[in-house]
């Protein structure tokens, strides 16, 4: 038995070592780049077995699994696979597994190469139609050379989507140098750079991006004027308004086409757009070794002051470059800096705007600053303020200011004479003689002559007589000042003015006398207060504002003080019934305001108003008359319990409807009709021509008897259809603008006269007067009159 055994091992043994024997792999190339597919057979697996490929060696830390299948019928397996793998010598091994027994059958060796592409240059500046040498790096890295080594590939070179000739390639230094030919024709810019490399069937490409600025072969470049020259490259240059000026220019000029730089001296050029006036360019001196040249430009005066562009050209009819800037033609902003009493003052003056520009007052107070037209900020930095000054115009008709200039400056201490209400702890002058928009100022003061801080107020005259120094009209409290106790600086505000500034301390205001003299008042009634203000020395102060208000209500009154401090005004009483507070405040800049209260108590009103007939109410007898009435509850109060009742004729000759009225609310009114009705048998008696008549109406107004009467007159006529016209027996009615008494007065006097006079005293017949008996005596002034009962002898 242990025979056979050791029989079947040996058996095994055979078998297993000839597969190994007979297995194969192969890798097709075996010799690649990266990223490159291969393909990878096996033959000599049988059709029954597992096929493991794996892949170990190089950079890997163990073995990976590439592919696993089974072989065909004909013993034979094969797959393609790409290999990413970073370059080196790599192992590709094939495992058959048969009836669970693994044999590692066989291994074979790839290369992973790679071609890598850098570029070297960060900044190439290159010429139209030059030559230019561009550096990069192509480098083979494989597994016999793992660090890499330079190769020199076929190059191919674009800059932006043009693409360049390539006249050489070489390596140097441990780099490849490619020298390319740029196009005459290419525009002048920066573009990206792309490189390819081929090397063996690799190909590598690189891209930089805007590394490379081409330049004109004719190159100009600024290096100095009298202005400035902008980053090299832009010209600044100043002549002042209505002066000629000349300009010396420095240019550095590269010329790479192989002609002398000399040639180019008369092929300067000038060009400022829109301006009648050009300047001139005066003979060229260059240079040549050095590439420098000079250019002399003459500026004519009558140019209008501004910025204007310019532009220095040159050309030699197949390359032109130019130098492109500005010529600033400028307005001069000069004076010298005084104060009123000639003193020097000591100030930084500085433009920001179009151009940014500033100076500083020298030994003499002098300043000279050329600005172009524009708006600008204006800093001015003096020895008692600081200020900003905005929007500040200034053009060629900036006002002229002489010597002094347009900035005028003063300090002193002394309080101004027309100065009251404050005591000034600083007195500060800036008048200007130009127009800005805002200002923003900053002073400092000294906190030693200053009683209470909190008392200080900054104010501004605007009309400041400079050579008197006084106001002549009138100080202004700058209420948006702020006060930094602190560190002893106010800063404020103006809206386009300059003038005289003060940091005061104000004094106070005090009511001397305050009176309201009555305590009780109807709701609506006038109420008087009154009264007299002084300072905190003692002074009657004038034109100061007291502001009288009823608190709680929208109720106020304004006056002003006398010359002696008095005043006197009126407000109204609330319509609700309650007690109120009575506050009086008195105000005058610059003096802190004062205050003063009382109280008083608001009741309800109680009134009625009668509306009666205004003119005489003509009555003719037998004829019923109809009087209208307007009763008005004209107080605050409802009236209940209302009797009305008519006095100076007969009852009998009258009736009031409703002669009582229940409740009459506050506002309210009510129609009442006195209807009159009297008869010629009731005149038979003797009757007077006129009667006045007063009606009374009498209520309660919340348990108060109220009663109020109105008076008119009635006149009492005959009963005719039409007024007769003669003066015989005629009633002549109102004629509206007309006293009919005094016309009846004339008339009935000059017929009484008459009849004296002939001796005739006559009854007049044919006439329904014989009835009655009428008289009436004239006054002597023919408007006023007596009446009897007496009718009989009217005529």
């Amino acid at each position: 038995m242990k025979r056979e055994i050791g029989v079947l091992v040996i058996a095994l043994f055979v078998i297993s070592v000839s597969l190994a024997a007979s297995v194969e792999v192969y890798v097709t190339p075996s010799t690649l780049w990266r990223g490159e597919t291969a393909t990878i057979n096996v033959a000599g697996c049988p059709a029954d077995s597992t096929v493991t490929i794996t892949m170990s060696g190089a950079n890997l830390y163990s073995p990976v699994e590439i592919a696993r299948g089974a072989p065909d019928s004909n013993e034979t397996y094969s797959i393609s696979y790409t290999f990413n793998n970073q370059p080196g010598y790599y192992d590709i091994n094939v495992i058959c597994e048969i009836n669970d027994t693994t044999d590692i059958t066989n291994t074979t060796r790839i290369n992973i190469r790679d071609l890598e592409l850098t570029i070297l240059d960060t900044s190439i500046t290159a010429s139209q139609g030059s030559s230019q040498d561009i550096r990069v790096k192509a480098v083979k890295k494989d597994g016999r050379y793992p660090e890499g080594v330079i190769v020199n590939p076929t190059f191919s070179v674009w800059i932006g989507d043009k693409s360049l000739s390539v006249q050489d390639s070489k390596v140097v230094d441990g780099a490849n140098v490619i020298t390319v030919k740029i196009p005459k024709d290419i525009a002048l810019g920066t573009y990206d750079l792309k490189v390819r490399a081929e090397y063996n069937g690799s190909v590598v490409e690189k891209t930089a991006s805007d590394i490379v600025t081409v330049t004109p072969a004719l190159d100009i470049v600024c290096v100095s004027t009298t202005g400035s020259c902008v980053q090299g490259q832009q010209l600044k240059v100043e002549c002042e308004y209505n002066n000629a000026c000349e300009i010396p220019l420095y240019i550095k000029l590269n010329y790479n086409t192989g002609n002398p730089i000399t040639s180019l001296l008369n092929k300067f050029r000038i060009n400022i757009p829109q301006v009648t006036v050009t300047p001139q360019i005066n003979p060229v001196v260059c240079i040549e070794d050095q590439k420098m040249c000079l250019i002399n430009v003459s500026v004519p005066s009558g140019i209008d002051p501004g910025e204007h562009a310019i532009t220095i050209s040159v050309s030699d009819g197949t390359y032109s470059d130019s130098i492109a800037g500005y010529l600033d033609i400028i307005i001069p902003f000069k004076g010298q800096l005084l104060d009123a009493s000639g003193d020097v003052v000591g100030a930084t003056i500085e433009f920001s705007g179009p151009i940014v520009k500033s100076d500083t007052t020298d030994s003499y107070g002098r300043y000279y600053i050329g600005l172009v037209p524009g708006t600008y900020n204006l800093k001015l930095s003096m020895p008692g303020i600081t200020g900003i000054l905005s929007n500040v115009t200034i053009d060629k008709d900036l006002p002229a200011a002489g010597d002094r200039g347009l900035i005028w400056y003063d300090e002193f201490t002394s309080p101004p004479a027309d100065l009251s209400g404050i005591k000034p702890a600083k007195i500060v002058v800036l008048q200007t003689g130009f127009e800005f928009d805002d200002g923003s100022f900053e002073m400092n003061y000294d906190d030693k002559v200053v009683f209470n801080e909190s008392n200080l107020d900054v104010y501004v005259c605007y009309d400041w007589n400079y050579g008197r120094r006084t106001c002549t009209g009138g100080w202004t409290k700058i209420s948006s000042a702020e006060i930094y106790r602190n560190i002893n600086r106010v800063k404020f505000n103006t809206k386009g003015k300059t003038g005289a500034f003060i940091i005061g301390e104000r004094k106070f205001l005090h009511f001397y006398a305050f009176d309201i003299e009555d305590k009780d008042y109807a709701m609506g009634e006038s109420i008087q207060v009154k009264g007299k203000v002084l300072d905190d020395s003692g002074r009657a102060v004038q034109d100061a504002v007291v502001s009288v208000k009823i608190e709680g209500t929208n109720i106020t009154s304004v006056t002003k003080t006398l010359s002696d401090g008095t005043f006197s005004t009126y407000i109204e009483a609330p319509m609700e019934p309650k007690a109120y507070v009575v506050t009086a405040r008195v105000t005058k800049s610059p003096f802190i305001q004062g205050g003063e209260e009382d109280t008083i108590h608001v009741v309800e009103k109680r009134d009625l108003s009668i509306v009666v007939p205004t003119d005489t109410t003509q009555i003719i007898l037998d004829n019923p008359f109809e009087v209208s009435v307007n009763i008005f509850n004209s107080g605050q109060t409802n009236i209940t319990d209302l009797n009305l009742r008519l006095s100076g004729i007969s009852s009998s000759w009258y009736s009031i409807v409703p002669q009582h009225i229940e409740q009459l609310n506050a506002k309210d009114s009510a129609s009442i009709k006195i209807i009159f009705n009297i008869s010629s048998e009731s005149c038979k008696e003797k009757c007077q021509k006129y009667y006045l008549l007063t009606l009374t109406a009498t209520g309660d107004a919340k348990g108060e008897t109220l009663e109020k009467t109105a008076s008119f007159t009635i006149e009492l006529n005959p009963p005719t259809e039409k007024p007769r016209t003669s003066i015989t027996g005629a009633f002549i009615q109102n004629i509206k603008g007309i006293n009919i008494e005094t016309v009846m007065g004339v008339v009935i006097g000059a017929s009484i006269v008459v009849l004296v006079a002939l001796g005739i005293n006559k009854r007049l017949n044919k006439t329904n007067w014989d009835e009655y008996d009428w008289s009436i005596n004239i006054g002597e002034t023919g408007t006023e009159y007596e009446e009897t009962n007496d009718i009989s002898n009217l005529f």
